[in-house]
Parts: C-alpha cells; sequence; structure tokens
C-alpha cells in the first residue's frame, strides 16, 4: 500500500489499517496521540504513544512535529475526530484518525502512565542510559531463562530460550557499538531490572500463573516486550541529543522484531 498517499486521500485510518502501517514504520517516525484522560491511559494505550487529552491539545500543539505523519486515537472514535479537527484548524497535514477507537484497536496494548518506567533511568546509580539499557536487557534474559526451566513443554522451553538469546544479542552490540568496558558493567549476580521498567522480582512472583499453556506464555512475553517497546518510544522523544534519540529508536525497533516474531509464534499455536 502507498501510505503517503494514503494520509493524502484519506482522514480516518481502520484498526486493521493502523496495525500495518505501524509495524512497516521504523521506530520515532510515527505520531501516535492518544486524546483520552491519563487514567485511561494508564489502564491501556498503544506502545509509543503520546499523551495528550482533547482540552490540552489546542495549549499543546508546539509539542506536535508538522513533519511526521500523525494517527489520532480515543475510546472510540469521537474525540479524537474532534483532536483532528483542532489539528486541521492549526494547518497540521498528515493526519488520521483511527476509526473505533481502542474499542476496535486489536494489536499490543501496554499499561501505565508516561513515566511508567522512567523512574529507573533517572534514580539509581547508572553511568549512562547504556547501562541502565544492558541491566534491563539482562533482567529480561534471565526471566526467559527462568520460565523456560518452569514450564513443561518443549516447544515452549524453546522459544523462551530463543528469546533469552536474543537479548544475548542486544547485550553484546551494546559492549559494541557503545565501547562498554568491563568495569562499566553491572554486577550481573545484583540485577534486578527487566527490560520495560520492571522489576524482576515483582515479574517473579507471576510467573506460575503465565506458565500453563504455550498461549499463555507467548502472551506475557507479548506483554513484556511491548512495555520495552512503549517505554525506549518514550525515551527516544524525551531525549534531545541526536545520538540518545537514535539509540533508544533503535532499541524500540528491536522490540517490535522481538513482537512480531512472538505474533508469528502465537499464530502457529493452536487453540
Amino acid at each position: 500500500m502507498n501510505w503517503q498517499s494514503f494520509f493524502k486521500e484519506n482522514k480516518e485510518i481502520t484498526a486493521e489499517q493502523a496495525g500495518d502501517y505501524i509495524r512497516s514504520r521504523p521506530a520515532g517516525t510515527l505520531q501516535l496521540i492518544d486524546v483520552r484522560q491519563p487514567r485511561e491511559y494508564e489502564e491501556a494505550h498503544i506502545p509509543g504513544a503520546i499523551l495528550i487529552p482533547l482540552n490540552e491539545l489546542p495549549r499543546r500543539i508546539e509539542e506536535i512535529d508538522r513533519e511526521r505523519e500523525i494517527i489520532v486515537y480515543c475510546r472510540s472514535g469521537v474525540r479524537s475526530t474532534a483532536a483532528c479537527q483542532i489539528l486541521g484548524d492549526h494547518r497540521i497535514p498528515h493526519v488520521l484518525n483511527l476509526r473505533g477507537g481502542m474499542l476496535q484497536w486489536q494489536g499490543h496494548r501496554v499499561a501505565g502512565g508516561e513515566s511508567r518506567g522512567l523512574e529507573y533511568f533517572v534514580q539509581g546509580d547508572f553511568n549512562s542510559a547504556f547501562e541502565m539499557a544492558y541491566r534491563m536487557e539482562y533482567g529480561l534474559k534471565q526471566l526467559y531463562l527462568v520460565m523456560a526451566d518452569k514450564t513443561t513443554g518443549a516447544a515452549s522451553r524453546e522459544l523462551l530460550q530463543y528469546m533469552a538469546r536474543l537479548e544475548d544479542g542486544h547485550m553484546a552490540r551494546l559492549r559494541s557499538r557503545y565501547s562498554m568496558k568491563a568495569a562499566d558493567l553491572p554486577d550481573e549476580d545484583a540485577v534486578d531490572v527487566a527490560e520495560g521498567g520492571m522489576a524482576g522480582r515483582d515479574l517473579a512472583e507471576s510467573f506460575a500463573a503465565h506458565l500453563g499453556s504455550r498461549a499463555e506464555i507467548i502472551e506475557l512475553a507479548m506483554r513484556l516486550e511491548a512495555q520495552a517497546l512503549d517505554l525506549y518510544s518514550r525515551l527516544g522523544r524525551r531525549h534531545s541529543e541526536p545520538a540518545l534519540q537514535s539509540f533508544f529508536r533503535q532499541m524500540a525497533e528491536e522490540e517490535q522484531g522481538h513482537l512480531d516474531r512472538l505474533a508469528r509464534e502465537m499464530d502457529s499455536t493452536p487453540d
């Protein structure tokens, strides 16, 4: 599909079309704007979405990047229709309304406010954002390995071990690209932060509830990877330094790749 012409010729986009478009775009190149209230956003939102409640939109227009395509959504499509009108009045191009809003959205959802997970980046003893990312990658690797040890299904164990190896790849690239020295790396025995800004000990308490069927295990992994995608997308927007923006967007793209692999696994898993 020619998405560029789609933005020129249409004012709305279906949930299915929006999902396809989001997956086709590199992280950070599309603006998803959620115009619901903070409570609604915290309960569930599309990974990477910016929260700008409808009543705040007119005075926050300067936060919108006029050069990028925009998809606006709300609960049902009513508030986002009004938001599109406001953006149009300010002559902001390339805006589409998500028809049916979150009621129709069938893609990934994540929970938590805009600051969820960010406390791990702004507090604690971290020499750099790269060190923090390394700690998170290591935390999720350990989570997948613990899940692999606990599951009884051979296929599920193999998938979880594969996901752990993907985190190994992330850590290797971090060490290589950002010249991380051994002295800069965390004490892996003490790591207790998982990807997406969640503490490993908190996740461990909920393992048992998600180790039943293969589908349940995949769903849990998808939730974690989606939360990580959301976190990295928000961090990419918050940093003004180009190198950090590029880094977090790259990490978001990696998480999208993980989600795509898990989605294929879910499609091939019997009900």
